[in-house]
C-alpha cells in the first residue's frame, strides 16, 4: 500500500462520512499496485473494518497513472521526493525572510540592513589556530591578529561541509586514509570568541542556501539554536525527534512519513553550544535511533550528533566559543574543526567601506584607524570593526580638536557609550543633548555598569528580567538603550519561555564593570569589591570561564547576587589600582583581565571625566607608584608569588594602558629571568607578547628567539616581532614555511626596522630558500648583517646565494655562511660578488665548508681588486693547505683586509712562511690573525717573530692548539719583547707551554711592557712558578696586561695533539648490552629484548626513525662533562652511533619518548658516517660523510664545551681525518653515550671500546 501525494491530498476537498457499512472490493495481482482510498474530516467512533477490492481499474490522473506505472519501491521515492522538495521550498521561502536582513547588535532602532548588503566574508580556517583553548578569551583577541600558521588551510564558508582538494599528489598518496575519511564530513565544529561572526556566519551560509546560491544538494537546513533549546530543557519536556523538529520548523508537519528524513540530506546547525544548558552526557544517554521515540532533549541531540544513531546521514554544523568546544569534541570519533578568526586587513578595510556609504569619510576612517596600531588590530573582531564604525562616522568627529578624537581602546568604548546615549535621546525624545549627560541618562548607566560589574565577579554573560529588576532597571528602558544592551532571543520564536538580555559584547560588559568600579570611587572614594570573598560560582549555561559547568542552578538563588557594599574606603587612585591588581592575580581564569586595563585606561581618560560630571583631577604620584607596582608583581623575586605567564602578560597590556615607556624593557626582563626559566610559555601567551610589542611605540634593539622557552607554534606566533626590531636573531629555533614567509614580508616592507638577521641553525627547504631570495631581491630593505650558518645549501642555496650577493638590491655589509655545505661552485659566486660594481662585503665568514685550495684560490684572486674593500675574511676549517698559502701572502700586501681566519687548517710551518711574507709588507693592514690548529711547530715561531717587530700592525694573534715547544715559544718571543711590537692579545692555550716557557713571556713582558693586554695559557703546564711570575705582571703598573688565563693547566696538558685533553671515561651498564670487567668495551647483548630509543608511534607511517632505528639500546658513560675541552676515542664494530646527550635529556609517557633538548651523534655503518642531531623531538640527518680508504674504524670525538663545538675526527695511527663539526650553546652538562642498531648481516654485532690516551 502507498500514501498518495501529500501535497495533494492537502489540496482535495473534505468528505464527509456516510452511515453503515461501506463495502467496495479492490483486486490486485501479485506484484501490483493497490490504491487505497482516503477519508478526509471524517469523526469515527468505534472500531472500523475496511475491505477494498475492485476489478476494474481505477480512473486516476496523469500523475497517479505515471506512479502505478513503476515498481513499487521506486514510486514510493518518487512520492517521498516530491513532498519532501514541496516542504523544501517552503522552508527556503521562511528562511529567506527570517535572515535576509540583519540588525548588527541593536534591536528595535531602525530599519534592518540587509545581510547580502554588508556581509563581509571572514577568515575561516580547517584545524585550530592553536589548540582548543581553554582560557580567558582575552588571550584569543591579542593572537586574532596573528599571522596564518603552516596548518592553517583556509576555507570558504559554504565548503565547510566538501572535503578540500589535495595540495600535492605527494600528500594524496601519503594520507589515503585521512582523504578517503576526508570525503565524508558529518560534523563540523566551528569555535571563535565572542563577537567574531560565528552566528553571521550561520545567517549567511544558511541564506545563500535559501536564495539558491550555494549547497543545492541539501534539502532541508534545520536551525536549532542551544538557547532556545534551554527552554525545553527547563521545562523537562519529554519529546521525539520529529516533534522537536516541527516545534521549532512548523513547515515540517507537512512531512507526513517520518521516514522521509532517512531519504533526504539535512544539515542540522546548532549555534551557540557555550550558551547551552544541556548536560550533553554523551557517555550515559542511551542510544536511540527511532525519530518518533519520545525522550528528553538532551538524549535527543547527543544521539543526533553522535554518528550510527539518529539520522546518521545528517550532517552537522556546530558553533562555540573555543572554552567549550571540548564538551562535544571528546566525543565525536572524526569532525571537521574550524575556527572563525575574523577579520583579515583587506577585509577589515572592505568593512569599513560597506559600513560607511560616504566613500570620502571611509577613506578618512580607515586612515585613521590604520595608525593607531593597537585599535587596527583589535579590528578583526567584526564587533569592533562595527564600534569603532559607528563612533568614527559621528559628524564632524574626525574634524574636532585632537583631544576629542578617540586613539585608544577606553576611549573609543566611551565616545560610543555617550553616542548611543545621544541617539537615544535625538530619537526617542527629540532631544540634542550636549555634554556632560543628564542625570536620567547618567543613572541608567550606572544601573547597567552595576549589573556589569556585579555579574562579571560570576563570569555570567546573559541576564534574565527578574536579573535586571533587581538593580532596577526597566526592562523598556533597556530595549531603547539597545544600541548597548541587546535581547539575546527574539520575541516571536515559538520555543522561547523566558527572556534573556546581554551586553552586545562581553568587551562592553567589561567596559561599564570597569565604569562602575572607577565611578564609585570618584565619587564616594570606596572600594567597589566586596569585603568577603566571592559568593558561590553561579552555575549557568552562560559562564565565561575556562572549565564550563552546565549545571542549572535554581532560578530563587537570590542569595548568591554580589553585594557590592564597600569594604573601606580608598585614600587614592592608586589604592583603588591596587585593590584591582591584587583581584585580577587572584584570578586563575582571568576573567578580570580585561577589566583591569579598562579601569586603567578610564583613570587616564579625561574626556570620560568631563562625559560623566566627574571632577576627580588626576593624583599626582598615583599612575607612577601605580606603574611601579606593577613592575614589582613582574619582577617578583620569590617564585610561588611571582604572577602566572598569563597574569603577567595582562600587567604587560596594563603598563601600556598607563603610557609607560618601558613595556619591551620589562617583558625582554621578563621571558629571560629565571623565575620564569622552568615555565613553558604558551603559543597563545606568545601571541599577547608579540601583540604588545609590535603594537608598541619602542623599537627593539635586539630580539633573541631563543630566550623564550615555548613551542614550536608559539615561536611561529613570536616571529612577527621581527618587524619591530633591528636585530633579529632566529637561530635554531625550528622555523616553518609560515615564518620563512612573514621574515620575508619584512624584508619586502618600508616600515621595518630590520638590518641585522641570524637564521643560523635552521632546516629550510627549497621553498624556503626561493621565498628568502625573493625577499633579498626586493629593493625595499637592504640588510646590513645576515647570518646563514649550518643551513645546508649544498644543492638548494645557489639561487638563495646569488640573491644576496649577485641581486639588484645592495650587498649585506657581513655574510655569515658557516658549515652550509658550501662547495667550490659557492667560491665562484662569492668572488663575482666581491668583483661587482658597487661591492659593499666587508665581513664574510665561510668557516667549515669543504672549499678546498681550488675553490679558496678562486674568490681570494678578487681581494686583490682595486674595487674590493673586504675587511674580515674566515675561511677556518676549508680543507685549506700549503698550496694556497703563497696567493694570501700575496694578497695580504695590497688587500683592505684586517681579519684573517685560517684555523683548523692543516697549513702547517711551510704555509705559514709564505703568509708572512704578506704580512712583512708596509702595505699590509692585517691586525687579526688566526692560526689555532694549524699544525705549527718551531719554525712556525721563527717566521712569525719578524713580524711582530716590523712594520706589521697585528694586534691580534691565535697560535693555540699547536704544539710549539719551549723552543718555539724563544722564537716567538724575540718579536714580542721588541718595542716596535704592538700586539695587544697572544692565544697560546693548548700550546704545551711549561714553567720555563712562563719565564720566557715575564721577561718580554718586562722589556716591552706597553702593549700586551691579554695572554691566553690555558690547558698548558705552567707549574706554580710560571703562575707566580705572569701574575706579577699584573700588578706591575708599568705592565699593560689586564687578563691572564690560566685555568685547567697541569703536566697531562703537554700530551701532543688533541690528547692533551684526553678523559678518561667508563661505561655504566644497561638492559641490553655485555660490560666489560674494567667497564670500557660494551657490546650488543643479543639476548635481551630490545628496546626503543627514538619518538615513533607504531600506529602511524610517517614516524621520526626509520624502522632499523626502533630496535636500538643505548649505554651511557658514567661521567657528566662540562665546562672544559675532552677528548677520547672509541673503536667500533657494526653498526653504532656515538654521541654526547644532555643529562637527563630523555623523558616520555606511555609509548612515545622524546628528547626535551638537542642530542648530537655520528652514526657510523659499514658504508658512511652520518652526522645527525635530536632537536625538538625530531631526528635531523645533517651531513652524509664519505669514509675513509681504508677505514680504521676508530672515532675521535673532541668537545669544547664553552665554546659549544663538537667535532668527530677518523682515527688512524698516522693522522686523523675531520669528519663533522657541530657548534651549540651548551647550557647543562653532556653525557657520552653510545647506540646499537639491530644486528645486521653485513654490519655485525655492534660493539664500542673506550681506548685510554
Amino acid at each position: 500500500m502507498a500514501d498518495s501525494d501529500c501535497s495533494e491530498a492537502a489540496s482535495r476537498p473534505t468528505t464527509t462520512a456516510q452511515t453503515g457499512p461501506l463495502q467496495s472490493t479492490v483486486t490486485a495481482h501479485t506484484g501490483g499496485v493497490a490504491v487505497v482510498p482516503q477519508f478526509y474530516g471524517c469523526h469515527i467512533k468505534g472500531p472500523v473494518n475496511l475491505n477494498v477490492s475492485t476489478s476494474t481499474a481505477p480512473v486516476l490522473c496523469p500523475d497517479e497513472t505515471s506512479i502505478l506505472q513503476k515498481p513499487l519501491t521506486q514510486a514510493l521515492a518518487t512520492n517521498t521526493g516530491t513532498c519532501i522538495k514541496s516542504v523544501s521550498e517552503k522552508l527556503k521561502s521562511n528562511l529567506r525572510k527570517t535572515f535576509e536582513s540583519i540588525l548588527e547588535g541593536i534591536i528595535k532602532k531602525g530599519p534592518p540592513t540587509p545581510l547580502n548588503k554588508f556581509y563581509t566574508d571572514l577568515y575561516i580556517i580547517q584545524g585550530e589556530g592553536g589548540g582548543i583553548n581553554h582560557e580567558h578569551e582575552v588571550w584569543n583577541i591579542d593572537r586574532g591578529w596573528k599571522p596564518q600558521t603552516s596548518e592553517d588551510i583556509p576555507i570558504n564558508l559554504n565548503d565547510i561541509f566538501k572535503p578540500l582538494p589535495e595540495e600535492n599528489s605527494k600528500k594524496e598518496e601519503k594520507d589515503e586514509r585521512c582523504a578517503a575519511k576526508e570525503k565524508d564530513v558529518r560534523v563540523v565544529l566551528t569555535k571563535g570568541i565572542a563577537g567574531i561572526g560565528k552566528t553571521v556566519s550561520v545567517h549567511k551560509f544558511i541564506l545563500d542556501w535559501a536564495e539558491e546560491k550555494a549547497n543545492q544538494d541539501v534539502d532541508l537546513m534545520i536551525v536549532l539554536p542551544f538557547r532556545d533549546l534551554n527552554a525545553m530543557v527547563a521545562d523537562n519536556e519529554m519529546c521525539s525527534l520529529q516533534e522537536l523538529l516541527e516545534e521549532f520548523c512548523p513547515v515540517l508537519r507537512d512531512v507526513k512519513d517520518p521516514k522521509s528524513y532517512d531519504d533526504c540530506n539535512i544539515v542540522f546547525i546548532f549555534d551557540g553550544l557555550d550558551e547551552s544548558q544541556l548536560p550533553l552526557n554523551f557517555h550515559r544517554n542511551r542510544k536511540v535511533t527511532n525519530v518518533t521515540k519520545k525522550c528528553p532533549v538532551d538524549v535527543l541531540i547527543t544521539n543526533l550528533i553522535q554518528a550510527d544513531r539518529l539520522l546518521p546521514s545528517a550532517r552537522i554544523w556546530i558553533t562555540s566559543r573555543p572554552a567549550a568546544i571540548h564538551k562535544v569534541s571528546d566525543w565525536i570519533t572524526s569532525h571537521r574543526l574550524t575556527e572563525v578568526q575574523g577579520f583579515s586587513d583587506p577585509q577589515k578595510e572592505e568593512y569599513f567601506r560597506k559600513k560607511i556609504s560616504d566613500e570620502v569619510l571611509s577613506n578618512r576612517v580607515v586612515s585613521h584607524i590604520k595608525k593607531l596600531r593597537s585599535l587596527y588590530i583589535m579590528c578583526y573582531i567584526p564587533v569592533f570593526c562595527w564600534i569603532s564604525a559607528t563612533v568614527l562616522s559621528i559628524p564632524d568627529i574626525l574634524n574636532s580638536l585632537p583631544e576629542n578624537i578617540p586613539t585608544t581602546l577606553s576611549a573609543m568604548y566611551t565616545r560610543f557609550l555617550v553616542y548611543q546615549i545621544q541617539m537615544k535621546n535625538e530619537k526617542y525624545h527629540g532631544l540634542h543633548t550636549t555634554m556632560p549627560l543628564s542625570e536620567t541618562d547618567l543613572n541608567m548607566i550606572l544601573k547597567l555598569a552595576q549589573l556589569a560589574f556585579a555579574h562579571l565577579q560570576k563570569n555570567s554573560l546573559v541576564f534574565s528580567e527578574r536579573d535586571l529588576k533587581s538593580y532596577d532597571i526597566d526592562v523598556t528602558d533597556v530595549s531603547v538603550h539597545s544600541g548597548v544592551f541587546t535581547e539575546v532571543v527574539k520575541e516571536e520564536d515559538p520555543v522561547i519561555r523566558e527572556k534573556w538580555y546581554s551586553f552586545v559584547h562581553l568587551t562592553i560588559q567589561e567596559y561599564l564593570a570597569a565604569f562602575y568600579a572607577f565611578y564609585l570611587f570618584a565619587t564616594e572614594g570606596s572600594n567597589p569589591f566586596p569585603e568577603e570573598k566571592k559568593p558561590r560560582r553561579l552555575r549557568s549555561a552562560f559562564y565565561y570561564e575556562d572549565e564550563y559547568d552546565y549545571e542549572e542552578d535554581s532560578v530563587d538563588e537570590q542569595e548568591d547576587e554580589l553585594q557590592l557594599t564597600a569594604s573601606q574606603q580608598l585614600e587614592s587612585l592608586h589604592d583603588l589600582h591596587k585593590v584591582a591588581i591584587d583581584e585580577a592575580l587572584k584570578s586563575s581564569t582571568g576573567h578580570l583581565d580585561l577589566f583591569l586595563r579598562f579601569l586603567l585606561g578610564l583613570s587616564i581618560d579625561e574626556s570620560m571625566w568631563r562625559h560623566f560630571q566627574l571632577q576627580t583631577a588626576r593624583e599626582p604620584g598615583s599612575l607612577t607608584r601605580t606603574v611601579q607596582y606593577i613592575k614589582g608583581k613582574l619582577r617578583e623575586e620569590d617564585e610561588g608569588k611571582l604572577p602566572s605567564p598569563e597574569r603577567s602578560i595582562n600587567l604587560f597590556h596594563c603598563l601600556t594602558e598607563l603610557r609607560d615607556n618601558s613595556l619591551v624593557k620589562e617583558i625582554q626582563w621578563f621571558v629571560t629571568s629565571k623565575s620564569l626559566s622552568s615555565q613553558t610559555i604558551s603559543a597563545a601567551q606568545c601571541s599577547a607578547l608579540a601583540y604588545m610589542i609590535t603594537t608598541s611605540d619602542e623599537v627593539i634593539e635586539e630580539f633573541d628567539l631563543s630566550k623564550y622557552n615555548t613551542s614550536r607554534e608559539g615561536r611561529t606566533r613570536l616571529v612577527p616581532v621581527v618587524a619591530r626590531c633591528i636585530r633579529a636573531k632566529l637561530a635554531d629555533c625550528e622555523l616553518t614555511d609560515k615564518c620563512c614567509k612573514i621574515v620575508v614580508e619584512v624584508l619586502q616592507s618600508r616600515d621595518a626596522y630590520l638590518t641585522e638577521l641570524d637564521l643560523s641553525h635552521n632546516h629550510l627547504m627549497e621553498a624556503n630558500f626561493n621565498a628568502l631570495a625573493e625577499g633579498l631581491q626586493s629593493p625595499s630593505r637592504t640588510l646590513a648583517s645576515l647570518d646563514l650558518s649550518f643551513v645546508n645549501l649544498e644543492k638548494s642555496g645557489q639561487n638563495l646565494l646569488n640573491a644576496i650577493l649577485l641581486g639588484p638590491k645592495g650587498q649585506p655589509r657581513t655574510l655569515r655562511l658557516r658549515g652550509c655545505g658550501l662547495k667550490q661552485d659557492a667560491c665562484d659566486i662569492l668572488a663575482k660578488a666581491m668583483e661587482a660594481p658597487g661591492a659593499q662585503l666587508k665581513n664574510i665568514d665561510v668557516s667549515y665548508n669543504d672549499l678546498t685550495d681550488a675553490g679558496v684560490e678562486t674568490f681570494l684572486q678578487a681581494l686583490s681588486r682595486k674595487n674590493c674593500e673586504l675587511e674580515s675574511l674566515r675561511l677556518g676549517t676549508c680543507a685549506i693547505t700549503e698550496k694556497s698559502c703563497a696567493t694570501i701572502g700575496q694578497i695580504l700586501q695590497q688587500s683592505s683586509l684586517q681579519v684573517l681566519d685560517l684555523s683548523g687548517n692543516c697549513l702547517g710551518d711551510g704555509g705559514v712562511k709564505l703568509i708572512c711574507t704578506g704580512l712583512m709588507s708596509p702595505h699590509c693592514r692585517l691586525q687579526i690573525l688566526g692560526l689555532k690548529d694549524c699544525n705549527l711547530y718551531k719554525s712556525s715561531c721563527h717566521a712569525l717573530a719578524p713580524v711582530l717587530w716590523s712594520f706589521s700592525e697585528l694586534k691580534e694573534l691565535d697560535l693555540s692548539d699547536n704544539d710549539m715547544p719551549n723552543a718555539g715559544l724563544r722564537l716567538l718571543l724575540v718579536g714580542l719583547r721588541n718595542s716596535n711590537c704592538h700586539l695587544r692579545t697572544l692565544r697560546l692555550s693548548g700550546c704545551q707551554v711549561t714553567e720555563r716557557g712562563c719565564a720566557l713571556l715575564a721577561s718580554a713582558l718586562i722589556r716591552n711592557p706597553a702593549h700586551l693586554e691579554e695572554l691566553d695559557l690555558s690547558y698548558n703546564h705552567p707549574g706554580d712558578r710560571g703562575v707566580q711570575q705572569l701574575s706579577a705582571r699584573l700588578k706591575d703598573q708599568k705592565c699593560r696586561l689586564q687578563k691572564l688565563n690560566f685555568e685547567h693547566v697541569g703536566e697531562k696538558r703537554l700530551k701532543w695533539g688533541l690528547k692533551k685533553y684526553a678523559v678518561d671515561l667508563t661505561l655504566d651498564w644497561t638492559d641490553g648490552v655485555i660490560l666489560s670487567e674494567d667497564s670500557k668495551k660494551a657490546t650488543r647483548d643479543l639476548a635481551m629484548s630490545y628496546h626503543s630509543m627514538y619518538s615513533y608511534d607504531s600506529d602511524e607511517e610517517d614516524i621520526t626513525v626509520t624502522n632499523r632505528q626502533k630496535s636500538k639500546v643505548e649505554v651511557k658513560c658514567v661521567q657528566h662533562l662540562s665546562e672544559g675541552r675532552f677528548y677520547w676515542e672509541v673503536d667500533w664494530t657494526g653498526m653504532i652511533d656515538i654521541k654526547v646527550k644532555h643529562k637527563g635529556a630523555l623523558s616520555g609517557s606511555r609509548r612515545v619518548w622524546h628528547f626535551t633538548t638537542d642530542d648530537y651523534f655520528l652514526v657510523c655503518s659499514r658504508d658512511q658516517y652520518v652526522a645527525s642531531r635530536i632537536a625538538y623531538g625530531n631526528v635531523q640527518w645533517l651531513s652524509y660523510v664519505k669514509k675513509p680508504d681504508p677505514d680504521p674504524r676508530r672515532i675521535g670525538v673532541y668537545l669544547d664545551w664553552p665554546a659549544g663545538i663538537l667535532t668527530f675526527y677518523s682515527v688512524s695511527a698516522h693522522e686523523k681525518v675531520f669528519l663533522h663539526s657541530f657548534h651549540a650553546t651548551f647550557s647543562t652538562p653532556v653525557t657520552p653515550a653510545f647506540g646499537f642498531a639491530s644486528p645486521h648481516p653485513y654490519d655485525g654485532t655492534g660493539s664500542v671500546s673506550l681506548r685510554t690516551l
